[in-house]
């Protein structure tokens, strides 16, 4: 197939020109197999080449231009943006929920601001007030940090779409006491963003009548490893069940924000999402299809034994059939996120990084002992990489982190480390994930 010269991470995009561009995170682990792979993309005009990471490899996902304007002319309809709007753009440009932002403002003429500093509550509550934000995209890690620095929203941010992950009901709530116009969403890279989105009327009254006064802050300018734009890819989904996980680990869990007990999350109401105007779905199988005119146009797999890149248009008949479960109600969207294990909105795909950490031990002789990686739940970031040993060395460990740390994106890094002395098998000599959290309610966190 021909290929072509592609713009590389362009701060811009220009709509209406039939060049093309090529989009991918600069500090993920398998930057490398992007970067070169971009020479033999085949061609296609007027396009945006996006890079994630798929079930079993990385790939590259093509978007034409007409598709992400078609969703975002439906994004600025039922968010009701007119020129007067003011864009707050917190998300990167090699996601699609911050591609998806320079569409929308584009079709409405309205003003676009990027957010360029190391991510804090404090820095973009002042960068809200410096810009006058009225409309932005947040994803629930964020979300999370509001709440727990307790920064009320200016009154002029009248509507946040968040995404990338399933919204806590219990941080939804607690965000909405501190007046903060969320918007819980659901979308995917392959439909150039949103399918559905609560609608603005679940805001009314978004303002409380006491409305607590936001603390002074300073907006800071600044760049690092802990940018918000670390982290923002799709990986593939864990072969763990996270419902299991959340529920097993509840007894080690601390108590929630504000207050809130855990066994009220299920009683807690949340908006309904509604199937935005350029979408058809349905559920077949329990799983959510999708016909649209934002759909990709195909898809590159970068499979390691193959020499060869090959592209394929999934849909069938003009669906999209995804791996997410969900129901329909009326035009209202549910998805069942029970069964997925996400770390700041990106799937995990745990089997390659016990891969990875397998490869390290059996190279190393001076380690002994049993290492098992287990996801366990975390309040900001959803979930956490967490390594679990019968045994303890210091040394060892900390080589053993280190090295694994180096090899993986920085969301998939391991975060903690447990030391349960009786590991606990089946009558399989498969290990009883169960049975290790449960033993794991008893052991305390150790550093390496």
């Amino acid at each position: 197939m021909k290929t072509a010269f592609y713009k590389i991470n362009p701060s811009q995009v220009d709509w209406e020109s039939e060049n093309s561009l090529v989009f991918f995170n600069e500090k993920h682990a398998k930057k490398d197999i992007f970067v070169s792979s971009i020479p033999q993309l085949p061609y296609l005009k007027s396009h945006v080449w996006l890079a994630t990471s798929g079930r079993v490899c990385q790939k590259w996902v093509a978007l034409s231009k007409e598709a992400l304007l078609t969703s975002a002319q439906a994004v600025n309809r039922h968010l009701h943006v007119t020129e007067k709007d003011r864009w707050g753009l917190c998300l990167p440009l090699f996601h699609v929920g911050g591609l998806a932002i320079l569409a929308r403002a584009h079709l409405s003429h309205s003003s676009c601001f990027l957010f360029s500093g190391k991510w804090s509550a404090s820095s973009f509550l002042a960068f809200l007030n410096q810009n006058k934000i009225t409309l932005s995209s947040l994803v629930p890690a964020q979300v999370y940090d509001i709440v727990k620095a307790q920064h009320a929203c200016p009154s002029f941010l009248r509507a946040v779409v968040v995404g990338g992950e399933s919204l806590n009901p219990i941080l939804y709530h607690a965000a909405r006491k501190l007046n903060w116009p969320l918007l819980p969403s659901y979308g995917l890279t392959e439909c150039a963003s949103q399918v559905a989105t609560a609608e603005l009327d679940t805001l009314i009254p978004h303002r409380s009548e006491t409305p607590a006064v936001p603390r002074e802050a300073r907006f800071r300018e600044s760049r690092g490893e802990d940018q918000l734009h670390r982290g923002m890819f799709s990986n593939s989904a864990s072969s763990l069940e996270g419902a299991s996980l959340r529920k097993e680990f509840t007894k080690t869990t601390k108590p929630a924000l504000l207050g809130i007990k855990p066994d009220q999350y299920d009683k807690m109401e949340m908006p309904k999402m509604k199937t935005l105007s350029h979408v058809q779905v349905k559920i077949i199988q329990k799983k959510v299809a999708i016909q649209s005119g934002s759909l990709l146009s195909g898809f590159v797999s970068l499979l390691p034994s193959s020499s060869r890149l090959e592209f394929q248009n999934p849909s069938q008949d003009g669906w999209y059939f995804t791996e997410d479960k969900g129901s329909l109600e009326g035009s209202f969207l549910q998805i069942d996120n029970t069964a997925q294990i996400k770390i700041l909105g990106e799937k995990i795909n745990l089997e390659g990084l016990e891969d990875t950490l397998m490869n390290i031990v059996l190279k190393k002789k001076e380690i002994a002992g049993q290492y098992i990686l287990l996801p366990i739940p975390s309040e900001r970031e959803g979930f956490q990489i967490a390594l679990i040993s019968d045994v303890f060395n210091r040394p060892v460990l900390a080589d053993l982190i280190q090295e694994f740390n180096k090899k993986v994106s920085p969301f998939e890094r391991i975060r903690k480390f447990y030391l349960v002395p009786e590991l606990t098998f089946t009558d399989i000599s498969k290990l009883s994930k169960q049975a290790l959290l449960k033993k794991m309610a008893f052991s305390s966190e150790k550093r390496a």
